[in-house]
Parts: structure tokens; sequence; C-alpha cells
């Protein structure tokens, strides 16, 4: 056998700096926008507290620097002082006073011991505050309805059957208070509720607003309804409009015949995260689609501040100054978001390198390097991420989950998609669970496995149903494992196939036979919580347990573990990844409280091994993730870190070709590094095999190799 060797130009690590440059992540989400009587706009941001414009949205500013102190933002109104103040998710009810803001709590305060969330609120002629509240963690299982005294917030449910509140109206002619409810519509009489459902044709109401007349719009999760001013029954103003949930609507202050609606889901429904605009200039009757060019997730609210002029807010501020029928991005002085801390990131393959970022608004992709992002949700029915992978074909995986309320375990009702384009469309994968998926590991083979939770259940049930999914088909049918591990963290495989899983077990479950059978193998110490395993090239094992403050390690094969006893090793919440360059060595990253944020660990791994802080990595930092060229991307809340320099080379890939003799077959490769491509025919007619893109390998014609001969290339500059 005769072996030919073409090297093109290979990359050849011998060191390297570990220096850093931070891309800014996606533009927040925005929940509400509101004009005060100078003309001022206020908008409230998911994750970025309040930004205000005196120029009608050409530039925002944060409203006291952001020292509002809390992250998402539901809603905002002016009192009779003309002060603002705003409904939060985590910090209560909150008043500007001009200068800083001061938190209005007393009387809603969760049995955990912090703020009820507040999904709306609204102030009456009278200065009478009212607040809704939606349940949405483990620490506020209902929802409540209050109001202020001047000094406490007292609950006032009586009558109402549902007590999730998803907005408050008050009729500006006769001053009733009307609630929005995820089981209809109530009015108030000062001391009960009654409801108001007759021909609402869906019960979830996502918005109440009144017109000037006293005429009530509920927008809903079936489409847009009509309440006149003094009547008892809803009419439909439907035609025209999608099955979407309908998010808001805005009115014209001087066309009360033109309106204006936007659409999508919220965080915690199930329907299209993509959010579209559509008007009505004869009251509702008929709806046609503007604003078409807009790039959205959920419109969630939609404000007129002239006669021409209307904004909506989404992902992102968008303006229309001709009645909406053409829009553009309104975003100078907004800056990239801080999103959800499950820290999901992938990045595709060379010379592409798209990156997705993984939110609790859904996912977001970037074509060019991290300077631009869009929405990729197309397909996608939940918001939370909890699961982002791109495996070796190039294709892209999504989970996504929300809370589901009282009488569950808390969050779940989770959904696997697969993107085969990417990232421009979702589809749901043949995966027998619903509740959380968590991790993605793909075995030598080409098979993936995933590591998820069980099924809806009793709060009591601790460990139901298998914990681990396998694929042989490149995630389109997933078939589940007998292992139960209780909620599924994480998931690994070695290269001999070997797989693991861990969770709300007391250990790590390994499988040496394909996954037939499983076993579990303890760590000292550990009650259980095991978040992270990460398997090295050399076989060296990994393990993360955030609870219980601790990183393990197993040099064989997972049967024993042993601690680190470093000082160095990260307390508080520790370890919230690891990742391996191709050498073995290990980068964690950690919440950085009082801790490195990204430090390094290299093999031979023992007790004592030393840990490498990596000087400037401040802040709190999750997942991290290798592009083909070695680069390593670490997602932090509102930002990604990219090393400057590639910081590891994959293995490579080896070949078999089967072509014809004197014919040379054209090679896909997903993963570009130096490539093993071995005969098994002659060639010496000339052809081209070609590796991701626009990279090649010419073979000029004469070119001749006996069966079984070998050659090896590798291209320049891996796709930059």
């Amino acid at each position: 056998m005769k072996t030919i060797t073409f090297f093109f130009v290979c990359f050849s690590i011998v060191g390297f700096a570990q220096t850093f440059t931070s891309i800014k992540g996606p533009l927040t989400t925005y929940h509400d926008i509101v004009k005060d009587n100078n003309g001022n706009l206020f908008l409230a941001s998911h994750t970025k507290g309040v930004f205000t414009s005196t120029d009608g949205g050409q530039n925002w500013t944060g409203l006291g620097g952001n020292s509002i102190g809390v992250g998402q933002i539901n809603a905002l109104v002016f009192n009779n002082s003309n002060q603002l103040v705003a409904a939060t998710e985590q910090g209560g009810v909150k008043l500007w006073n001009g200068s800083t803001w001061s938190a209005i709590n007393t009387g809603i305060t969760t049995n955990c011991g912090v703020p009820i969330p507040i999904r709306t609120i609204a102030i009456d002629a009278a200065g009478n505050y009212y607040a809704g509240a939606h349940s949405y963690t483990s620490c506020f299982t209902a929802g409540n309805l209050y109001k202020y005294n001047g000094s406490t917030w007292i609950s006032i449910t009586n009558g109402l059957t549902n007590t999730d509140i998803n907005s408050i109206a008050i009729n500006p002619i006769s001053t009733t208070v009307f609630a929005g409810t995820d089981g209809g519509v109530f009015s108030y009489n000062g001391s009960t509720w009654s409801a108001i459902n007759t021909g609402l044709g869906n019960l979830i109401v996502n918005k109440l607003t009144f017109a000037s007349t006293g005429d009530l719009f509920a927008s809903t999760n079936g489409g847009l309804f009509k309440l006149p001013n003094g009547t008892t029954s809803w009419l439909a103003l439907n035609t025209g409009l999608p099955a979407d949930a309908i998010r808001s609507v805005a009115i014209n202050p001087t066309d009360p015949a033109h309106l204006v609606v936007g659409t999508g889901s919220n965080f915690d429904q199930v329907g299209t995260l993509v959010g579209k605009l559509y008007q009505s200039t004869d009251g509702g009757a008929n709806w046609s689609q503007v604003g078409t060019s807009i790039n959205s997730t959920s419109i969630r609210s939609v404000l007129f501040t002239g006669n021409t002029t209307l904004f909506a807010v989404g992902w992102g501020v968008f303006r229309s100054t001709d009645n909406g029928t053409t829009w553009i991005s309104s975003k100078t002085g907004l800056s990239g978001g801080v999103f959800n801390t499950n820290g999901n990131i992938a990045v595709t393959a060379s010379p592409d390198h798209h990156i997705f970022y993984g939110t609790d608004e859904g996912v977001f992709k970037s074509m060019d390097g991290g300077t631009t992002w869009q929405p990729a949700n197309v397909g996608l029915t939940r918001h939370n991420v909890s699961l982002l992978k791109c495996d070796s074909q190039g294709n892209l995986f999504c989970a996504v989950w929300r809370y589901l309320g009282t009488g569950s375990v808390g969050f779940g009702d989770g959904v696997l998609y697969k993107s085969k384009d990417d990232g421009a469309t979702w589809t749901p994968v043949n995966i027998a669970k619903d509740w959380r998926y968590l991790e993605m590991a793909e075995l030598s083979n080409g098979d993936l496995i995933c590591s998820h939770g069980f099924g809806s259940q009793v709060p009591s049930a601790t460990i139901v149903g298998s914990s681990l999914a396998i694929s042989h088909d490149h995630g389109d049918n997933w078939i589940d494992l007998n292992v139960l591990s209780g909620l599924g963290y994480c998931t690994a495989a070695n290269a001999a196939g070997n797989m693991f899983v861990a969770g709300e077990s007391n250990g790590v479950y390994r499988s040496t036979d394909a996954g037939n059978t499983f076993s579990l193998y303890a760590l000292p110490g550990l009650n259980s919580n095991v978040g992270i395993i990460e398997i090295s090239p050399m076989g060296d094992i990994l393990v993360g347990a955030g609870g219980q403050r601790t990183l393990r390690f197993s040099t064989d094969n997972g049967t024993t573990y042993s601690n680190f006893t470093s000082a160095v090793l990260p307390d508080y919440k520790g370890v919230t990844d690891i990742i391996f360059d191709n050498t073995g060595k290990a980068y964690c990253t950690t919440t950085g409280q009082g801790t490195p944020a990204l430090f390094t660990v290299t093999p031979p791994f023992t007790a004592s091994s030393t840990f490498v802080p990596i000087a400037g990595i401040v802040g709190t930092y999750f997942k991290m993730v290798w592009d083909d060229c070695g680069y390593l991307y670490v997602y932090s809340p509102g930002a990604i870190l990219k090393s400057t320099t590639a910081l590891t080379v994959s293995a490579g890939i080896t070949t078999q070709l089967s072509s014809p003799l004197n014919d040379v077959s054209v090679q896909e490769y997903r993963i570009l590094s130096a490539a093993t491509i071995t005969a098994t025919n002659k060639l010496f007619n000339g052809g081209i095999a070609s590796y991701t893109g626009t990279k090649s390998i010419s073979l000029t014609t004469g070119f001749e190799t006996m069966a079984g001969s070998v050659f090896k290339a590798a291209i320049e500059g891996c796709g930059y």
C-alpha cells in the first residue's frame, strides 16, 4: 500500500494568550411603552430597567441609570401626580419620583420573602392603585389582585374565579375597574368581581384596552373582542386576523375606527413567539398585516403618540410616522440585554460560524460575529430555552419549556426542536417526554443522547421514567433508555461509546453496553443534583454539582470520583460549565461570586491539581462552546466572550471513499480540520473534495492511488 500526504497549510497550535473579546448579546425585549403629559416616552424592558426618550423615540437613555434594581418590567402607568409607576416581575411595584426609584411593596411578599411578581397595574381617577399578579414561580403558585390603601396592599379577589391577572383597565366614563385573567374578564363594583364573558371566544385575556368612548377591547389568545360601553356581550373582531394570540391593541385617538394590534404568545403560554402587526380602518371589521419587515418576538404593546405616529414594542422598538403603513427600528441608546441564566449558545460550522444565543425570550441569531442579531423563532411555541446544540451534521437542536403553575412540579411542558436550515425554521422531534431537555451529547458513531426529565406528575414524585433518550437518525426520532436518575441535568459520552447521565440521583449513571444497562456510581459526600458531566479526549471525567458547591474528577472511566482540594476551587454555586481542549485541559466557568469566573485545570488530574484563573474574566459566566476552528465562546448575561486565538484543534475526520473507478465523489465535511481520506479505488480523472462552503481540495488529472491509499489535507484559515 502506498501513502501520499498533502499538507496544504495546517494551522499549528503551540501556545496561546488566554485573552478574550466581548461580543454584545442581542437587544432586550420590551413589554410596555407609555407617554407622559409632556409627550416623553417610557419603555418597560425585559432585563435593563426603564428607558426614556424626550425626542419622539429618536434616542433612548436609561431612567435613573437603570437604578430600578430589578430585571423584568411588565407594565408602566402614571399616577395622578404624573409620576411613573412600574409593575415588575422581581421587585414588586416601583415609583419614580423624578430622581430615584422607591418600592411600594408592603403586603405583597411571597412565602420566599421576595416581592410578588406583578404583571399589570392601573390607577383610577381617585388615585387608587390596582395591581395584578400572575403565578409564575414556585414561590408564588397562585395569582392575586390587590388594591393599595396608601400604606399597604390588600387582596381583593372576592368573586374572581381565576386569580392569574394579566391586565387591569378602568372605564374612562363609568370609572368601573375591569380585570383580564386566564379565566376571562371580570368587573368590580367595589366589593365583588363579576364575570363578563358572554360572547368572549377565548378566556385567556392578555390585555384590556378602553377607547375614549368607553368601549372595551380584549386581546385574547383566540382573537380580538369588543364590549361596547354599557353592554354585557362581546363582539368578535377577527376577520383577517391570524390564529395567533393577540397581545395588544391601540386605538387612534383621532379616529376610533383605526385600530392596530400586535400578536404573539407570552413567555408562560403555548404558541408562536413571532410577533406581527395588523391594522383595521373600519373599527375591527376587517384586518390587514402591516410592518411586514419587522422581525420581532411578541408585539407586547402598541401606542399612538400622534395623529399618524405609532410605536410598537417587542424585541426592539419600532416606529411608524405614516399611520402604520411603514415601520422602522428605533434603537439608538438601547443596549444589548441581559437575558436568562440558562446560558445557551451554539456556533455553526465554518465558513459561516453563525452564533445562536438561547434566552428566556427565545433564540437569537447573528450572522456577522455578534454585530447584529435577529430572532430565530419560527416554529418555536415556548420561550424559555433550556438547550441549544449543533451536531456534527450541521443540525441545530433547541429545547424550550415554561412554568406549569399550581399543582405541577414547577417548570416543564418542554418541547425538543430540530432545525435543518440554520435556524430559519424549527420542527418538533419525536421524543416521548414533555418535561425539560437539558443537555445533549454526540457519540463517536453519530448517535445523539439527550438528558431530560419526566412527564407531568404530582409534586411528591421525584424519580419517574427514563432520564436519557438516544437517537440513531440525527435527532429525528428518540428512544428512552433504561435509566432512572430523576431529572437528568446532564449527559456525556466518551470515545468508546460509553454513556453517562446524572441529575437528581446520588451519583452518575454509566452504560458500557450501548445503553442496554446502566449502573450507578456514587460521588463522595454528594446528596443529589449533579449538574455537569464532561469527558476529555483522554477519557478523564469532571463532574460539577452546583448545589453541593463541588467539583470532582475521575480517571478510571467514572468508576470512582475524587474531590479537588485547591483553595481556588469556587464555592457558592460553584462551576457552571466545563469544556476540554484537544490536550485534555479543562476550562471551567463559575458564577463569579467572590471566585474566578473562568479558570483552567491541566491533566493529569489529582486532588492537588492547580487551578489557574484567567486574568480579567470577571462576572457571571455559563455555557461554553468551541467552534470548529478552535475558538472558545463563553456565554454571559448580555454578552459572549470569544477567545482572540484558537485554543484547540479538533482531531480531524476519517472518511472512506467508495467512488467508482475513474470517478471522484464530492465529499462534504461539517467539521473543518485536518481530514484523512482513504481511497478504495484509483482516482485519476481529477475532481474536488469539498470541505464546507467554498473550501475545497482539487485533485488534478493524472493523480493516481492504489486501493487503500491514504492522503491528508487541511485548509488554511478555517473559514476566516
